[in-house]
Order: structure tokens, then C-alpha cells, then sequence
């Protein structure tokens, strides 16, 4: 996505664990972040053999999903009030990421195993 939208910000990865902490300590967005914690897949066997369908190329789905949001955002429809939890989240990531903080990750992530946090 950054590479297609020219938009590049650090991204924060949860562990899959963290879906349900955020459900336990009711925290804003769990539901989104139990969600995205998900193995969320699914075969197009069906809709190919019954109705014919063809799956189009994903960097041509994601360019055009791109040009929608920016069409959203240039009519005002996107981005009018208050920010979501989420952006907030993507707010203070991008931040620590450009004042040196996310040193301490590198660390967690090493000993985790895991990545945390992709840059861009």
C-alpha cells in the first residue's frame, strides 16, 4: 500500500494475543483489533465454478481502493470530525518513529521473534 500510495508511515503489528487484552481492559476499537486478529480467509472455488467469476489483479484493486479513499477525502467525505482510535494509534507510531523512539522495539522484537512495528 505504501508503495502505491506514496504514503509511507511506520506500522504497528499486534500479536494476535492483543485482541483480546484490548477486549478485557475495554479498550477503544477492540472489536476492529479482534478482528484484524483473525485468519480471515476464504476460496473463490464457488463463484468460479458457479458464476464464472474472475479474480482481477490485487495491485490493480489496490490502486483503484487508493483512488477511491483520495476521491473520499478530497469531497470531505472522509476525514470530517473527530479522529479515530485508530488514527490516533497511527498518529503516535508515526511520531515515535521520527523522534527515535521505537529503539526499544527493535530490542522486543529480537526477543520476541516477531516484528512489531514495520517501517517504512
Amino acid at each position: 500500500m505504501a508503495k502505491l500510495s506514496g504514503i509511507h508511515h511506520p506500522l504497528l503489528v499486534l500479536p494476535r494475543e492483543a485482541g483480546r487484552a484490548a477486549e478485557l481492559l475495554h479498550v477503544p476499537a477492540s472489536e476492529g483489533i479482534a478482528l484484524m486478529a483473525q485468519s480471515w480467509s476464504y476460496s473463490s472455488a464457488k463463484a468460479k465454478r458457479e458464476l464464472g467469476y474472475r479474480a482481477r489483479s490485487l495491485d490493480r484493486t489496490l490502486r483503484d481502493t487508493i483512488d477511491w479513499y483520495r476521491d473520499l477525502i478530497d469531497a470531505g467525505t472522509l476525514g470530517a470530525g473527530a479522529p479515530s482510535a485508530f488514527s490516533l494509534t497511527a498518529a503516535v507510531v508515526q511520531l515515535a518513529g521520527r523522534v527515535g523512539l521505537l529503539g526499544g522495539v527493535e530490542v522486543a522484537e529480537r526477543y520476541l521473534g516477531r516484528t512489531l512495528v514495520v517501517r517504512p
